[in-house]
């Protein structure tokens, strides 16, 4: 019989084929310096969106197909950017210097990731203020509540586990974007602008998805120790981010009425294992995380990358 493989057939073949010689760099050996490099065909790109949200609505309108327990969700996501992403970055920069003097082309690298990440980060906070406005929540003060948790691992985390942390968060990022472009359903139930927003911060994530990575390889020397850190920092990741997402959603799901409502769990369980389905989607990457030899290019996401590029630009969405 012929036809899609099951899963767990993918599983077992994924598998195999990253235990190549071929395909893996040395499994649990040292990374040999030169980082493994995206297709030839993706570069990473910064962006400056253009997004109008338009007027301000009263009541507010519920730009998820009407659903008030996904759009809170969104919502839920957009606070945690600011401050993420400012950790991202510094986690990093821990290693200028070295990434400076002995991996040229890998620094050239991050400061692209750093670029993008600085624009998600100022569009995110500018549609927090906006949400804020319209729906009342305290995206303020809640973006500050993420930071004082930012903070609080980084008194706690040397620089090599906070860069291990996060490889693990930009994994998580760019596999939740890799969903929502590939199923494409998630983008079909929000407003213009929001969907532009998303589709965006998508795009990039994917676009520098293996940096973080190339760069806690090029500095922890890879070998047993640098993956079991690595693996580590996943569950650790995994534990924190449903626990800080979670909060908040709950609190926004809370503030909106809807907590204790039974719509709200059919809409949740629709959207987490029907369509979009981030729930099963997201388990295959997951379990890849911790292969020896895994490296995020090996899920080659390049047919989305220059797919969701043209549709920004025939939108007039870049601003040059």
């Amino acid at each position: 019989v012929h036809g899609k493989a099951s899963p767990w057939r993918r599983l077992v073949a994924g598998f195999r084929h990253q235990a190549s010689k071929k395909e893996r760099t040395s499994a649990m050996g040292c990374f040999e310096g030169a980082h493994r490099r995206a297709p030839d065909s993706v570069t990473i790109t910064p962006r400056r969106i253009v997004i109008d949200y338009g007027t301000i609505q009263t009541p507010p309108e519920d730009w998820y197909a009407g659903d008030a327990a996904v759009t809170e969700v969104f919502h839920a996501l957009s606070v945690t950017f600011p401050a993420g992403e400012s950790f991202f970055m510094d986690s990093v920069r821990h290693f200028e210097e070295t990434l400076r003097n002995t991996h040229p082309l890998l620094w050239q690298d991050v400061v692209l990731f750093f670029k993008q990440e600085s624009l998600h980060s100022a569009q995110h906070e500018k549609w927090n203020r906006r949400i804020e406005a319209e729906f009342g929540h305290p995206m303020m003060k809640l973006e500050r509540c993420i930071d004082d948790v930012m903070q609080f691992q980084k008194r706690f985390l040397s620089p090599l586990n906070q860069l291990a942390c996060t490889a693990a968060f930009e994994h998580f990022t760019a596999t939740f974007g890799q969903i929502l472009l590939e199923s494409t359903d998630g983008l079909r139930q929000m407003g213009v602008p929001q969907r532009r927003l998303w589709m965006w911060h998508a795009l990039e994530e994917i676009e520098h998805k293996a940096v973080a990575f190339d760069v806690y390889q090029a500095v922890s020397g890879g070998g047993v120790g640098g993956y079991l850190r690595r693996c580590l920092a996943m569950m650790w990741v995994t534990v924190f981010f449903a626990l800080t997402l979670g909060f908040v959603r709950i609190y926004l799901h809370w503030r909106r009425g809807i907590l204790f409502n039974p719509q709200t769990a059919m809409s949740m369980f629709y959207f987490g294992m029907c369509s979009p389905g981030y729930g099963w989607r997201f388990v295959w990457p997951y379990v890849l995380f911790f292969h020896p030899g895994f490296h995020p290019w090996q899920q080659d996401d390049s047919h989305l990358l220059a797919h969701y590029s043209a549709v920004l630009e025939s939108e007039g969405a870049i601003r040059t």
